[in-house]
Order: structure tokens, then sequence, then C-alpha cells
């Protein structure tokens, strides 16, 4: 195995410069026009307070957060999280083309530059920077992982031992996924380096000398995914890693696609990548395999991703901890290098290097920027800032919506009262607006406590009220009943919540359902509203927990046989009996009674149904429904139970 000498102070310094001058070309010209992202979310926290915690899929945490909580200025703080980011994403790949191509971290950096906006989408890039996707931090710490091992391999010491497990870690535990690529590189390496003890005459008796200080690489990545399924048990989240090999034929072809057709910029990079692939895995040479262990571990990886309930049908579009461009980048950078070393003597080299330099440079500048005309920060606080007088005016203590719109209004709403050093009477801390959007549970430690304050205001943008009443009944559908009549304040529409308990109701079906796992509202032609639930639907409602409750709901028709003998009903996690009425029409109405021991719920009533099957309309009808339905909900009552007293 090739051995590899530690990079040089010089060589770090020097490839970090043009790393940081590279994003600060994007970002002077670019960065106003991605202040949009999630980042929102870990700027606001970093104002309070770090927790550990990331999107509500498999991810129990980010790294890039808790570094730039330091920086409590909004502005400041979004944009050091974002490149911190953008840095570790580019560093991540400058090492391991360092490491494939075996040259330093300078020579790698200038070429990653000069190559990574034509290879790869822009947007895709700020998705990793503006959105704090965590590919970019596990493509770092998993090249760093790779580099502690080659050396671990070599020195066998305890430092580069402890290095290795502690890389190994943070790979993993910023993107769970990237443990097959880190199992695979390891491997590969071990066997590398154990095969000539296993093939000489006397080798074998060295190699089992040798035996635990080999495996030690090999339980560095189990060591890590234990410790994350240790703190993953800890910190309960919603994870659904259940595998299941039909799912391939359904989610392979579709990551496959969305890769083909949505992240490459031209198909002749598509050629020139495969032609370079096949070049290192014919060339069976130590220093050309490390690319072949790489895409073994990613293709690994690809299919056990898409082999689990992760990927959604048509939706998830696949970024690992190395996506396939990422691949590609790695082998036309390689054939690059290989050709300017074929054809210049060292002193030519340095020549090709500065025009490399120069090229890089004006490449950003021409594809990845998009310069103002005016100040791109004076453009910058107007796109995001037009808002702020409207929410200041309004008293808003929530937003909720879309979060394209609410996190920049809500981030510049929370810049001004940081700014003018405003204090909420409420919390006795500086004034904040939270939002209420698409992924507000990391977040909901800050506005979940509000929905309890005497007078809140929650506030929404008047153009968009599908989004806010789609946020409100996913996020806190117990306040759905509670709002009352809206007034308008410019652009800003105000409800204010009436703390109190329903001591019953009616639900129609006709408005976005109080709960996750319903379809959205449908009509039938005679203009009856109803909807469909999942395999699992609830229901959250406001109701008096001082006496007994009549439950009452119709139900549609059933689009398979066992489907309605099978619904159950839950009531606080309680499992309560269910009554059914047939009707001439196939309808059939239920009833239950709910006993008021049963309302523990300190906030809210929360309803669970569930079916023991769904069906998907288009395996009946061909028709392209590929949705799995269970039941159709037509309405729904709870009254105050009917008691009589015996004389």
């Amino acid at each position: 195995m090739t051995r590899f000498r530690p990079f040089s102070p010089l060589d770090i310094g020097s490839a970090s410069l043009i790393l940081i001058g590279i994003i600060g070309l994007w970002y002077v010209g670019d960065f106003h026009t991605f202040h949009d992202g999630d980042t929102v979310i870990y700027s606001l926290s970093s104002l309070y307070r770090w927790t550990i915690f990331a999107w509500d899929y498999d991810h129990i945490g980010t790294l890039l957060p808790l570094l730039a909580s330091p920086i409590h200025q909004p502005y400041w703080n979004l944009l050091a999280v974002s490149s911190l980011c953008s840095f570790l994403l580019l560093s991540g790949v400058t090492l391991w083309l360092s490491l494939i191509a075996k040259v330093a971290l300078t020579e790698s950096s200038v070429w990653v530059c000069l190559f990574l906006p034509l290879t790869i989408a822009k947007v895709f890039i700020f998705k990793n920077a503006a959105h704090l996707f965590t590919f970019g931090p596990a493509l770092f710490f998993s090249g760093l992982f790779t580099l502690s091992l080659h050396r671990y391999l070599q020195i066998r010491g305890w430092s580069t031992g402890i290095a290795v497990f502690v890389t190994s870690f943070l790979a993993v535990y910023l993107a769970k996924s990237a443990i097959a690529p880190l199992v695979v590189v390891s491997i590969a390496l071990v066997w590398e380096e154990a095969r000539p003890y296993f093939f000489t005459p006397c080798g074998r008796e060295a190699a089992i000398r040798r035996h635990f200080s080999l495996i030690v690489p090999l339980l560095a990545p189990a060591t890590a995914l234990f410790l994350y399924q240790l703190l993953e048990w800890q910190i309960p989240l919603r994870n659904d890693f259940s595998f299941n090999p039909a799912n391939l034929t359904i989610a392979l072809p579709s990551l496959l696609r969305n890769w083909s057709e949505q992240q490459l910029t031209h198909p002749l990079f598509v050629v020139i990548g495969l032609a370079c692939l096949s070049h290192q895995l014919i060339a069976r040479r130590a220093d050309k395999l490390l690319f072949a262990y790489l895409t073994a571990g990613v293709a690994l990886e690809t299919l056990l991703a898409a082999s689990t309930r992760w990927v959604e049908r048509n939706v998830y579009h696949g970024h690992y901890i190395t996506d396939l461009n990422f691949l590609l980048l790695f082998a036309i950078s390689a054939v690059a290098i290989d050709l300017t070393r074929r054809i210049s003597s060292t002193v030519e080299r340095a020549g090709v290097l500065i025009t490399a330099v120069i090229a890089a440079l004006v490449v950003n500048a021409l594809t990845w920027n998009s310069f103002s005309p005016s100040s791109p920060f004076a453009q910058f606080d107007q796109t995001i800032g037009a808002g702020t007088a409207t929410i200041v005016e309004a008293g808003c203590d929530v937003l909720a919506g879309d979060y394209w719109k609410v996190w920049p209004a809500m981030l510049a709403a929370n810049d001004y009262y940081y700014r003018q050093n405003i204090i909420d009477p409420h919390t006795g801390g500086t004034r904040l607006v939270t939002g209420l959007t698409f992924r507000a549970w990391p977040t909901e430690y800050l506005w979940r406590p509000r929905l309890d304050w005497p007078n809140v205001r929650l506030c929404a943008f008047a153009d968009d009220e599908t989004a806010t009443s789609w946020a409100i009944g996913y996020y806190a559908p117990d306040i759905i009943l509670l709002l009352t009549p809206k007034t308008q304040v410019g652009s800003i529409v105000v409800s204010q919540l009436e703390n109190r308990r329903l001591p019953g109701l009616g639900f129609e079906f006709d408005n976005i359902a109080p709960g996750p796992g319903w379809h959205g509202q449908e009509v039938t032609p005679d203009g009856q509203t109803f909807q469909w639930m999942k395999e699992t639907a609830a229901l959250a409602f406001p109701l008096a927990t001082d006496h007994d409750l009549t439950l009452r709901f119709r139900v549609r028709p059933a689009l398979a046989p066992g489907i309605l003998p099978s619904l159950t009903l839950a009531v606080n996690g309680h499992p309560v009996a269910l009554a059914r009425q047939p009707e001439p029409n196939g309808d059939a109405i239920f009833e239950a009674a709910i006993p008021k021991t049963l309302l523990d719920n300190p906030r809210y009533t929360q309803l669970v149904f569930r079916v023991g099957r769904t069906v998907i309309p288009d395996d009946l009808y061909g028709n392209g429904d590929a949705r799995p339905l269970g039941l159709a909900f037509d309405w729904l009552r709870v009254d105050p139970a009917i008691t009589t007293t015996r004389p």
C-alpha cells in the first residue's frame, strides 16, 4: 500500500485560503439569493440555546450550529453557519480528491474549484450551505477518517487509533448513511495492508501477531454506529429504517433517474467519468484503488438506502455521504491531474497550476455568481426585511405559513428586535417572533409555550392561507378550533387564541384535518367533502375533560373487503371499543363512548384511527393514483354523554 505523508501546515493553509476565497466570491454576489433557507432554524436557536437536534428524520444533531452559537447577531450567525457548511463541503471534496489522486491539498483545491461549477448544479451546493444538509460535514469527516486510517496502518499508535475512532463517529453522527462507505474503505485498506503477510511462506505468523491491531480500524465504524444508536434511543426521533428488498424496484430507478435528470449539467461528463472509473478499476494499482473502494461503498450505501422505507416513491432524491455526481467530479479531476503530470515537467506544472487558479476564479465568478446591480447586501436587506415594519406593528408572537416566506421575514424581524434591544414582557429576554412552518419540530421549545400565553397573536401573510392552514394543522392541530376571527394589519393577518376547552364539536372534513395521516380534502360529484386516511391517522381536539363524551363518525364504502372491520380507535393512547352501524348506501356510522378518565392529555384529546391494510387505487383501476388509502371519513361529532339517573 502506498505510504502517505502528512499534509504540511503550509499545504493546509494554502488550500484553506483558496477555498475561503472561492466561498467569499460566491457569497458576495449570491448570499442574498438563498436567504430563505432552513438555516434560520439554527440562527434562531443559537440566540437562546443549542440543543441536540436536526431534522425530523434520522439525524440527531449537527456540529455547525454549536460552533456558530457565540455569534448572536442573526445575519452574521446565518452567514457564519452557511460559510462553515460550504467550507467543510469543499474541504471534504478537496481531501477526498487529494487522497484519490495523491496530490497536495493546495493542488487538489485548485482542481476542485475549477471543475465543481461545471459538473454540479449550483443549487445543489447552496442547498448544503443554505439548507444545512449534513452532507458536506459528513464528506469532510469521512475523508479525515480515511486519512487517519492510512496513518494508523503506518504507525499503529494510540494517537492515530483515537483519530480513527473520533473521525468515524463524527462522520456517522452527521450522516448515519456514512457507515456503508466507511466500512467498505476500512475493509479494503486493511486487506491491502494484511495481504502480503498471508501470501508469503512465513507471513501468516506475522499476520496473527498483528491481527488485533488490524481489527481496530474495523471496530471504529461499528463503535461509532453503536454510540449513535445510544444517542438516538435517548432522543427518540421519527426514523423508519426497516429494510425491505422489495423497495429496490421502486426506489432505485427513481434515485438514478433523479441523479441523471436533475443533478448533472452535461451528459458528456458522465462519459468522461465512466471512462475514468473503468481506467481506475482496470489499472489495479495501489494508488488508484481508493476511488474504486469509495465507489463500491457509495453503491452499497445507495442499495441499502433504496431498500428501506426511508425512500418514498418518487419523492426522496438520495443525498448520501457522497453523491454520484461527486464521484464524477473526482473522476474528471483525477484525469486532469494525471494528464497534467504526463505532458508537463515540474516547472511547467507550476505554470499550469497558476493558469488553473485564474481559470477557477473566472469560472466561479461567471457561472456561480449573480452580482446584484446594486449593493448585494442592500438587496439582501430589502428582500427579506420588507415585512418587518408590519410584523412589528401587528405584534406577532408566532408567524405561520410557507417556510419560504416565514423564515426570511422572521429572521429580519428578530434582527430588528435584537438591534433595538426590545424586551419581551412574557420572557424577560429579547423580543422574538417564532415560526410555525415546515420543519417546525426542532424549534418547538420556542413556539409551543407561546400558544398558552394569554392574548397570543398568531400571524400569517394574507396571500399564504393554504400553507398557514397546513402548518397549523400539522404541527399544532389542537389550536385550529380555538382561533378567533382574523383581523388584517397591512399584508399580515392576525388571529388570537382563546385558551379554553370545548364541551363538544362537529368536524366535516372540509378543512385540513387537525393531525397527521390524512390525504387532504376531496369532494364528491354532489358536493360532499371527505378525507382519506392512511394506515394510521390522528385528530387532536381541545375537548373538555370534566365529563364523559360520545363520539360518532361516518365513513364511506371501503375500497376492499376487510378494511372496514379492521378499524380501531385509541383515545390518548387507550384503546376504545367501536360500535358499527351499516347504512343502505354502503356507508357506515361508528359510535364510541369515551369516559372522562381517558381525557388525561393536558393540552388536547388525541384520537388515533388505524386500519389493518391500505389499498393503492392505481393497483385496482390503473389511474395513476399511488396513495395508500384506508377509509374515507365524511363527518365526525363529539358530544357530552347523555346519562340517565334511576329513581
